[in-house]
């Protein structure tokens, strides 16, 4: 099938390491090895005075409350050996068209949206979700934040929003390890497949640098 994108996505089941090496237009996953974080200088955005430990200093509206709920609700879902594979995880694929095997961190997130009873965004494609019309500068819980890779030239993996501060935000995310955790070259940086750890759906402190885009798709 092709997505928006135009990337065409086989259908027949396949390894976690070819499915992710031959399809990396889609979910956003690239081995670390691979990706590299944008080390630009970030944009400059506004001090929300979020404790740094903690994701509960920001207020969201209504509607992002109820998505906040669906996300939370989540965490500890890990996949099962490693391969994209878990039935929770099959139902985020689901979501967007997909079977199993496919990289899900854009596919959580349609899942959520869907979850709370948004029609919107579904996308497999990470970039997707960050139309300019949508970017806001002013995060708060339910937005949806994108992280650049210098190799790819585009957002490369996707999360809410949970919490934002002066240097660091909070987030929740899926198709990622704990924090701490760093690739098999020792980058404390990079983004995602951070590590032995188990891959799944955790909530993260990351430094605002990492950030190049936050969109929000609900009021």
């Amino acid at each position: 099938m092709l997505l928006g994108c135009g990337v065409l996505i086989i259908a027949s089941p396949k390894t976690k390491k070819s499915t992710r090496l031959e399809d990396e237009g889609i979910g956003g996953y690239h081995s670390n090895r691979q990706a590299g974080v944008s080390k630009g200088k970030p944009r400059k955005r506004s001090g929300l005075g979020l404790p740094e430990t903690t994701g509960n200093g920001l207020q969201g509206s209504r509607h992002s409350r109820s998505l906040q709920a669906v996300y939370t609700a989540e965490i500890g879902v890990y996949e099962t050996t490693d391969n994209n594979d878990h039935p929770r995880i099959d139902e985020y694929l689901k979501s967007v068209g997909l079977g199993r095997g496919y990289a899900w961190c854009a596919a959580f997130v349609s899942w959520c949206f869907d979850r709370a009873g948004y029609p919107e965004p579904r996308n497999a494609w990470s970039p997707a979700l960050f139309p300019m019309a949508r970017r806001v500068g002013d995060p708060r819980p339910g937005d949806v934040f994108g992280i650049y890779y210098n190799n790819l030239r585009r957002i490369g993996h996707c999360g809410f929003v949970d919490g934002w501060g002066d240097t660091h935000c909070i987030t929740v995310e899926g198709n990622t390890g704990p924090d701490g955790a760093v690739a098999g070259i020792g980058d404390p940086n990079t983004p995602v497949r951070a590590g032995p750890a188990k891959q799944g759906i955790y909530r993260k402190r990351r430094p605002v640098r990492q950030i190049h885009a936050v969109a929000r798709w609900i009021p």
